[in-house]
Order: structure tokens, then sequence, then C-alpha cells
């Protein structure tokens, strides 16, 4: 089984190190290389570090970025990542806008005014998807990484 070396930073944020096999010493375990490892990896200003199986990390690590340890079992910190989401969202939803720009810019040269009210529509929508769309509501993160805004294609 697979051993990492859990430490939490000075930002709250946890950090998971693996020795690779080549860093074992000679009949050393991966655990006593982890440990000896310990204070070459934890910068003094950590606030906690151990030693777990791989299994005893969350097996998605789509909201990798909120983990949290709480020293006995790493769980995901649902606020940091319903912030994590949006992040992705407004990414997805500033190309968007970006494209429609160019298409905006296309309809008002043709003097096409019924585009460009249909474009600015569509826009204000993208706009407002940060107020309107509701992450609030999903509770683990498989279902908060299953959330996506209809209409808004998921950037990869």
């Amino acid at each position: 089984m697979s051993k990492h070396l859990l430490y939490t930073r000075a930002d709250g944020g946890l950090s998971v190190f693996s020795a690779a096999p080549e860093a074992r010493f000679d009949g050393e375990t991966e655990e006593e290389c982890l440990a000896r490892l310990v204070p070459l990896v934890v910068p003094a200003d950590a606030s906690s570090s151990r030693i777990v199986d791989a299994t005893d990390l969350p097996a998605d690590a789509t909201f990798r970025d909120a983990w949290r340890d709480d020293g006995v079992s790493v769980q995901v910190d649902m606020e940091q990542a319903r912030e994590i989401h949006l992040g992705r969202i407004r990414k997805s939803r500033n190309a968007a806008l970006q494209g429609l720009d160019v298409d905006y810019m296309r309809a008002l040269e043709q003097g096409d005014a019924t585009a460009q009210q249909a474009i600015a529509t569509e826009k204000q929508r993208l706009r407002d998807i940060p107020e309107t769309f509701d992450i609030t509501v999903h509770e683990t993160p498989e279902a908060l990484a299953d959330a996506w805004p209809a209409g808004l294609t998921q950037a990869p």
C-alpha cells in the first residue's frame, strides 16, 4: 500500500508528498523513508504533519486544493471547493464572453441591430451566472463537480 506524507501549510492548504522508490535506503520501508524525510520536506511553519495510506486520501482529486486534514481524516472543505468551482465557471464564462465580443463587433459593423440585441442579452446572461447559478445546494464534492450552468461549455 502506498504511503504519503501530509502536512498542513501556513495558508491552511494541504500538501501531499510521496517518496520515490529510489529515495529509500536498503531495507527501509516506505513509511520509514517518509519519516526520515519529514525534517527535509515539511516547512517549519507547517501546523501539522503525518503519514497516511493512499486509501486515506479522497479518491477524486477534482478539488485537491480544498483538501483539509483534521488529524484523523482528509476531507474536502466544501466552502473552498465551491470557490474553486466558481472560478472554473468564471473562466469558461469569460472565454464565452470574449467570443461574443467578436460576434458583437461583426453585428455592429453590419448594422444588424437584431443580432446586437441577441448578443447583448446572451452576454448579460453569462455575466449573471455567478449570481444566478446556485452552487451552495451541492453538498458533496461529486455533486459539485457535476454542477455546471446550462449553455456554458466546460473548459478543459
